[in-house]
């Protein structure tokens, strides 16, 4: 997704010069969204042409409301909107995920975990949650793997750090677990 601030006063011949330069040299362009980020965006955006795609902030973030009011199906489907404009939306495959996460869809889970960690290895939230499916389903070697990747990028993740060495715990491996 390609935002601009939203106090940004470029006009639309600007974005969509910016927009193309960025699709033709980044290895997502052709994954790559336009996100208007305020209504002076949204303005300048009306006049772009039909080769920049655009991804509105609803589009993108529907399913959280869903989410705050435990309607996991309603949830789950604007992710799934989201998803299907952008495959490589990371928040909304988390988003996913953890609604999974909660309704005890452990597999489901894992494969959006796994699918952010494909996009981004550095991204933490997503280590963390599939660690917290791999504890769920009593794999604590695969969870031990996720929290220990975490623990490299966060060091002081007092959270991870405790995770881990209750991982280690459930493992009777208390040498381990007093380490962390």
């Amino acid at each position: 997704v390609y935002e601009i601030s939203p106090y940004d006063t470029a006009d639309a011949g600007m974005i969509q010069s910016a927009f193309e330069r960025i699709a033709e040299n980044a290895f997502i362009g052709s994954e790559l969204y336009f996100h208007p980020t305020s209504l002076g965006v949204e303005t300048a955006a009306a006049a772009l042409p039909s080769s920049v795609p655009r991804i509105s902030t609803d589009e993108l973030f529907a399913g959280v409301a869903y989410q705050a009011l435990n309607d996991g199906d309603k949830a789950i489907a604007d992710y799934n909107n989201a998803i299907e404009l952008d495959g490589r939306n990371q928040d909304a495959l988390l988003y996913r995920g953890s609604i999974f996460l909660a309704l005890k869809q452990f597999d489901r889970a894992q494969q959006d975990f796994s699918k952010v960690i494909e996009l981004n290895p550095r991204n933490g939230a997503a280590y963390r949650e599939r660690a917290r499916s791999f504890v769920e389903l009593g794999n604590y070697d695969r969870a031990i793997a996720d929290l220990e990747k975490l623990v490299q990028f966060e060091p002081r993740n007092v959270a991870a750090l405790y995770s881990l060495g209750v991982a280690y715990k459930n493992k009777r491996r208390d040498d381990k677990a007093l380490e962390t």
